[in-house]
Parts: structure tokens; C-alpha cells; sequence
């Protein structure tokens, strides 16, 4: 089996953990659920659940990021709008 190469003499490592029982009950355990979760779920539910916890949790840093990004603008009061008006 070859290595993928990537640009001129690199190789591609593959630095990620190998996904084992433990590595997904602790992932589950990270977001909130309890082992009494884990052990009444089946192992596609909880990676699933892993896997929307994660993609919420990004949608919810997106948002945040975008809200500090955006200006806030305040009305006015009426003797600003006076004092502006002459």
C-alpha cells in the first residue's frame, strides 16, 4: 500500500486516536452523559450524540463570533436628535 504524498517529498501522517470503546464512552462522558446513559445506549447512539453535540457546539461558536463581529447600534434619544437638528 502506498502513502499519500502531499506537495513534493511529504507524506500525510495520520495523527488522529483510534476510535475504541473507551475513546467514545469517554467522548460521551466529555458531553454531559452519565456511564447509566452510556450503558441504556447502543454504541451507534452515543456516537451520534457525540457527533451533534459537536456540530451544535460549533454552530453556537459560530454565532457568538459573528455577534461580537457585528456592530450594535443604539436610538438615539430626543434631545440628541434636537441637539443634531439645531
Amino acid at each position: 500500500m502506498e502513502k499519500a504524498e502531499v506537495g513534493p517529498g511529504k507524506e500525510e501522517k495520520n495523527d488522529e486516536e483510534p476510535l475504541t470503546l473507551e475513546t467514545i464512552v469517554l467522548a460521551g462522558m466529555e458531553r454531559g452523559l452519565t456511564m447509566a446513559d452510556i450503558r441504556k445506549m447502543q454504541l451507534g447512539t452515543v456516537v451520534d450524540f457525540v457527533i451533534e453535540y459537536n456540530n451544535r457546539q460549533k454552530k453556537a461558536e459560530e454565532r457568538t463570533e459573528h455577534a461580537s463581529k457585528v456592530k450594535h447600534y443604539r436610538r438615539a434619544s430626543q434631545a440628541e436628535i434636537d441637539a443634531f437638528l439645531g
